[in-house]
Order: C-alpha cells, then sequence, then structure tokens
C-alpha cells in the first residue's frame, strides 16, 4: 500500500539529482519490512518506466557508468513481469511512489520515521521493555535500561525508542556468542540508552560497567541500525 505524505512532511525530502539518489537508494539495498522503493523513472527517450528498484550494477571501471534493474510490473511487460535494466546516464528525473515509507532516508533524518506508522502508549512500551530487559539480563546477566528521557511524549520517539532497544537485543546477544565477546561483555552490567537531541549516535563508556547510548530519538535512526550499533561497540568495548 502506497503512503500518502503531508504537506508538512513532503517540505522535508530534501531533493537530490536522480543518480545521486538511484545510487544511495541501491547501496543501502534498503527496505522498510521488505517493501522496496517503487519508482517511476523519466527517460531521455522513449515513454517513462514504472517498477520496484532491485539493485545497482558497478560498471565505471569499464567507462559504461551505473546500471540498475526495475521489476516491471506486469501491466507494462508480458503477462508474467520482467526486469528492466536501465543505465544511469538515460534518466533525466525519478517519481517516487511509496516516499513516505523512506520518509527518514529521504529527508536526510528530519522525519523521524517512515510516514503513517502507529506508536505503541508510553505504558505498552515501557512494559515491552521491562519484559524483554529481564529476559536479556537472566541470559546475559546485563540490563538494558532506557533513561527517563528517553520515553518522550512523541509517537515517533518511542518507536524509535522501540527500535534500537531490539537491535541492541540482537547485536549484544551476537557479541555474547563467543568466548572474547562473552569476556568482554562480562565488564558490562549495564546498558543506558539516552535521549540526545542534535548528538550523533554514539556508544560512550560511562562509568564502571556501564554502557550508555546516546540518541537522538527525535530523527531518523541510521540505516543500518545493527551494523552502526555494533561498530560503537566495538569501539566502546
Amino acid at each position: 500500500m502506497t503512503i500518502s505524505l503531508d504537506m508538512a512532511t513532503a517540505l522535508k525530502i530534501v531533493p537530490e539529482s536522480p543518480g545521486a539518489m538511484l545510487r544511495k537508494l541501491a547501496e543501502l539495498e534498503i527496505t522498510v519490512k521488505g517493501i522496496r522503493p517503487y519508482l517511476t523513472l523519466m527517460l531521455q527517450s522513449g515513454p517513462p518506466l514504472t517498477g520496484t528498484l532491485l539493485r545497482r550494477n558497478r560498471e565505471q571501471d569499464r567507462g559504461q557508468g551505473n546500471a540498475y534493474s526495475l521489476l516491471v510490473p506486469r501491466s507494462q511487460s508480458t503477462d508474467h513481469g520482467e526486469i528492466a535494466v536501465i543505465a544511469e546516464s538515460a534518466i533525466l528525473g525519478i517519481v517516487f511512489h511509496n516516499a513516505g515509507d523512506f520518509a527518514p532516508f529521504l529527508s536526510g533524518g528530519e522525519v523521524a520515521r517512515p510516514f503513517g506508522q502507529l506508536a505503541p502508549s508510553k505504558l505498552e512500551l515501557r512494559r515491552k521493555l521491562t519484559e524483554a530487559g529481564l529476559k536479556f539480563q537472566n541470559d546475559l546477566g546485563l540490563s538494558i535500561e532506557p533513561d527517563p528521557s528517553a520515553f518522550l511524549d512523541v509517537g515517533d520517539a518511542l518507536l524509535n525508542l522501540r527500535d534500537v532497544f531490539e537491535s541492541l537485543d540482537r547485536v549484544l546477544s551476537a557479541t555474547a556468542r563467543d568466548t572474547v565477546g562473552r569476556e568482554a561483555m562480562n565488564k558490562i552490567k549495564r546498558v543506558l540508552i539516552v535521549h540526545a537531541p542534535d548528538q550523533a549516535f554514539t556508544v560512550q563508556r560511562a562509568e564502571a560497567g556501564e554502557l550508555k547510548l546516546q540518541v537522538d530519538l527525535l530523527r531518523g535512526l541510521p540505516q543500518r541500525l545493527d551494523q552502526t550499533l555494533q561498530d560503537a561497540l566495538n569501539s566502546a568495548l
């Protein structure tokens, strides 16, 4: 389902050249719950081409520039749908049909969440995080705790807090799977999630046995959240 943008959100979308936008989207292999960018490409010649962005093929070494593949729906091709390959140099413009799903990326983080998502209540989120935190403490002997500052009265911030917590759960569990990782984690007894307006996403040693994760919950999270968190955690341990 395509989500319609409101004017306030649409004004935060940062316009870029078609090539720059396609390169970023393809490099990130960006998806939102399995949804991929659905685009109409305005071409140098011939009719526009509409389809789902699949991937980019780098051909600079051969002096041929970039090429992109799109899955073209049946209405524009045969009964079975086809894959179209388009050279970046042939693209004049882009119509982004599901821009609301990718608003955080397209706005450079100014939009905190994909448009139209339903946020949990603070009480519901507290219960969920408390239950998950207790399980994690039993399994690994450390706690993940949101600072009171992280429970904002803003739906997008609560959704970001939920995603950060779940990412921490995955990354810490993965880190502790081998002996080296578990030995490093044994020094940590608590991970504190702190809302830090206008600050970069960081993980720092706060005091003995504590890591502090600072994140601006009112802005878009890193697109590859687990990898960003893993890198920050490795630097802090």
